[in-house]
């Protein structure tokens, strides 16, 4: 069996790049229990491995060539970050389609696909060159993601979330491999380290794209467990949590997770996919209400899935209406001619059951009652 070394991964990065200063190495640890985990719970088939050991190199070449630019560069750790939008929902919740609708005004600074895989410049310095060869890198790799496309639309030159920065810091998990000695770690640790690299990241492509700074919009579900991090690094962030009734969610997700599996698994075991993620999935949202009772509502917006999926201009206009935003013509018509373009299921249905994993309405109810006791109205 074709194993991951810890030692040889961040050596072929630095003879890769011919660069050797990481910088802060905080990831070092979670990349060693991730790296143990893989190789011991995943059940990944060779390819799957290699495909998990590819993915770990490309994040340590970024975290090589990203800090030669900070120290090369170092304007680009003062450019400003004010206020961001950051939508927190579930996973399944709706808060792929909210971004994008919101992202598709242009008032906002978004991180878009193929800076997600590829933040850093294939040159020296600023990139020039237009459009970016790295696009055509990005289109080139969202290939492999055919099979995601009903579920979740990957597409190099729309919007993405910075879930896939924070992968760089190995203090997040993939559909595609289930780890959960990795998971209890990343439950308990530490998350300043991997905000810290997020926001510098980010700061990164704004820096890169070489005009005058605007706030930004960010959505990832994998904040949810880490919401003291992320305030603490955004303090005067506007918090966005869609709200979808578990039952559907849950089901919705265990599907993706399954598909991944599909992808990379020696075999698809779906009792292990229920107890990785109906884990992460209750423990996100335990989180959530107790972030909620320990700081008060004053920094949420909280958004109905059914909203999202029907009246989704309704949404933003709550969203900017707490976050100092301006609702102009330009933004109603951006939401609008996004909406027309992107018509559900326009990739296919997604279809699940959660009676596939063993579950039944009243097991989710219980597993979630008190989230759906305080929320249940927004469903």
């Amino acid at each position: 069996m074709i194993t991951i070394e810890l030692d040889e991964v961040v050596e072929t990065a630095r003879r890769n790049t011919g660069l050797d200063d990481f910088g802060d190495e905080a990831f070092l640890a979670p990349l060693g229990v991730l790296i143990d985990s893989v190789n011991t719970e995943a059940n990944l088939k060779d390819s799957g491995i290699e495909w998990e050991r590819s993915d770990l190199v490309h994040a340590l070449e970024l975290r090589l060539q990203a800090h030669k630019f900070f120290a090369e560069y170092p304007e680009i750790l003062q450019e400003p970050m004010t206020a961001p939008i950051v939508i927190v929902g579930p996973q399944r919740s709706g808060t792929s389609k909210l971004y994008r609708v919101v992202a598709a005004d242009p008032q906002w600074t978004k991180l878009y696909t193929w800076q997600a895989m590829f933040p850093v410049p294939l040159g020296d310095g600023r990139p020039t060159a237009s459009p970016d060869p790295r696009i055509a890198v990005a289109e080139e790799a969202c290939k492999q993601f055919e099979w995601l496309q009903a579920a979740h639309e990957v597409d190099p030159r729309a919007p993405e979330m910075e879930a896939h920065i924070m992968n760089f810091a190995f203090m997040t998990n993939s559909p595609r491999r289930l780890v959960p000695t990795h998971q209890r770690y990343c439950e308990t640790a530490d998350h300043t380290p991997v905000y810290r690299w997020l926001n510098s990241m980010l700061q990164f492509v704004q820096w890169q794209n070489n005009v005058p700074a605007r706030r930004w919009i960010l959505k990832s579900p994998p904040h949810l467990l880490s919401l003291e991090a992320l305030s603490q690094q955004y303090p005067d962030a506007t918090l966005v949590m869609t709200h979808r009734h578990p039952v559907a969610s849950v089901a919705s997700m265990f599907k993706l997770v399954e598909l991944a599996q599909g992808n990379t698994a020696r075999s698809v075991d779906r009792g292990r996919i229920r107890d990785a993620w109906l884990r992460i999935l209750s423990l996100n949202l335990q989180r959530f209400l107790e972030f909620r009772d320990a700081h008060g509502d004053g920094k949420w917006v909280d958004v109905p899935y059914s909203e999202v999926r029907n009246d989704s201009l309704k949404s933003v206009e709550r969203i900017y209406q707490h976050a100092g935003a301006e609702v102009s013509q330009e933004t109603i018509d951006a939401v609008q001619r996004w909406e027309s373009e992107n018509p559900q299921h326009k990739k296919g249905a997604h279809n699940y059951a959660l009676q596939d994993y063993g579950l039944t309405a009243d097991n989710v109810d219980r597993e979630f009652a008190e989230y759906i006791t305080r929320f249940g109205d927004l469903f």
